[in-house]
């Protein structure tokens, strides 16, 4: 079903902080007013329906503003599935709250096809689940806890595996070194730019695409790594801890798993 109406928070220029042009500010807004994106940020490009929306007649414009979004990973774009993922959606829209959105959210995950998009959104919901899986309770706390990370595995084939040799430490792949970012136009037109077709200044855009994709994920593992550790230190404290079950809860408070000591009477 599609939406009627997107939820756009103040902070939202503070998201936007980084963004440089004035284009691809306002092509967010158009991508965020989508009516057909999922609860969980993923939809299918519309380019024919932005560039009506926008009243923009150059093609090349919007493509550049989405190009640049992309790169500040504000809205992530697979061009062979012609799918959109707003990254942040989940935790901007803060639909991670309402338990039942969230189901929606995640079953609609499942349906993205693009590999890049089903990766990046895996991280987004690892990061969501180890930020607030503490300060929730209820259904919120049984779909945080349970079936965000079953989706994250579902969506790139699973987690890394913790070290249990070494408290703390996460076995990840060692991402493969890349040079500087290439052009993203030809030699010919490095200069001198030209708004005509050219396949060489395409090829150029495709190289830089892949690299900057590949950055992404070289940073996206690391986060991922730092999020694992700082997961599995928590588990360590919970199952050390003699107060609290296994969840972390001693009775019904979030246990600090800090020893107790019995303070003395004070003389009467």
């Amino acid at each position: 079903m599609a939406r009627s109406h997107a939820r756009l928070l103040f902070t939202i220029w503070q998201g936007l902080s980084d963004v440089d042009s004035d284009a691809a500010k306002l092509v967010y807004f158009a991508v965020m007013t989508e009516p057909h994106t999922t609860q969980c940020g993923s939809g299918p490009v519309r380019f024919g329906r932005w560039l009506k929306n926008l009243g923009w007649p150059d093609e090349q414009a919007l493509r550049d503003a989405l190009d640049e979004l992309d790169k500040k990973r504000k809205v992530l774009i697979d061009w062979e599935t012609d799918e959109f993922l707003l990254r942040s959606f989940i935790r901007s829209d803060e639909v991670w709250r309402q338990p039942q959105v969230l189901r929606g959210g995640l079953k609609a995950a499942r349906q993205i096809e693009s590999p890049r998009l089903r990766h990046e959104l895996a991280t987004e919901l690892r990061r969501i689940h180890d930020e607030h899986v503490g300060d929730v309770d209820g259904l919120t706390w049984e779909v945080l806890a349970n079936e965000v990370p079953a989706t994250a595995d579902a969506l790139d084939g699973g987690r890394v595996d913790l070290d249990e040799d070494i408290a703390g430490r996460v076995a990840v792949e060692e991402p493969r070194p890349v040079a500087g970012r290439p052009p993203s136009r030809c030699p010919k037109h490095l200069e001198k730019p030209t708004t005509r077709a050219c396949r060489a200044c395409g090829s150029a855009r495709d190289k830089a695409r892949e690299w900057e994709v590949e950055q992404s994920r070289a940073q996206d593992a690391a986060r991922t790594a730092e999020a694992h550790a700082k997961a599995a230190a928590r588990r360590a404290a919970v199952d050390g801890c003699d107060r609290c079950d296994a969840d972390g809860y001693a009775g019904t408070a979030l246990c600090d798993h800090q020893p107790r000591t019995l303070r003395p009477r004070r003389a009467s």
